[in-house]
């Protein structure tokens, strides 16, 4: 019936060339991984008395790493940027989002801080586990006029134990709690 020129219309055939194709197109999509940096401040820390807008930009909040063997995509700027807005009231006297770093928006603050992320490395043992990964963020301080004040770099690690072993996620989620501890102490 196939090659008398009559339609082949069979559920069949239609299953068994569309089935194979879901399982590559599935196969071919790069697993994402998100992650949930939680952050306890010690209990002694006095808030700076200053005010200060926030910038958080499309660069930071999307940043993405891709790992090239296993095609994995870590979100960590989504989760930076979810950290980090979380902790500002808790150090700030007061801490708002701003749009730019410009001195439009900036009326009302006396900084402006922009956190970036600067570098995101890890490496892997022979059986692909994670041995340590390291965040590296890059935070500028802004006058209200738009000018940079200072720039610097805090780096976290994050090191497989017993409590965080294998999990990639845990494990990448401690290096930016670090990094953001440095941040405070800073």
């Amino acid at each position: 019936k196939l090659f008398s020129g009559k339609p082949y219309n069979t559920p069949l055939l239609t299953w068994s060339l569309f089935f194979p194709m879901v399982i590559l197109f599935i196969a071919c999509k790069p697993y994402e991984m998100t992650f949930s940096p939680q952050m306890t401040l010690p209990e002694d820390l006095k808030k700076i008395n200053s005010s200060i807008g926030y910038y958080h930009s499309p660069e930071l909040k999307s940043y993405a790493f891709l790992t090239s063997n296993k095609g994995v995509i870590m979100h960590l700027g989504a989760s930076s940027d979810s950290l980090l807005s979380s902790i500002y009231p808790k150090i700030f006297a007061n801490a708002q989002p701003v749009n730019s770093v410009n001195g439009n928006t900036a009326t009302g603050y006396d900084f402006i801080l922009e956190p970036q992320i600067e570098s995101f490395l890890f490496t892997r043992d022979d059986y692909q586990n994670v041995n340590w990964t390291k965040l590296v963020y890059r935070f500028t301080l802004y006058n209200r006029d738009g000018q940079i004040l200072t720039s610097w770099n805090t780096a976290g690690w994050g090191l497989p134990d017993q409590e965080t072993w294998p999990s990639v996620s845990v494990i990448v989620s401690k290096s930016m709690e670090q990094a953001t501890m440095k941040f405070i102490e800073s």
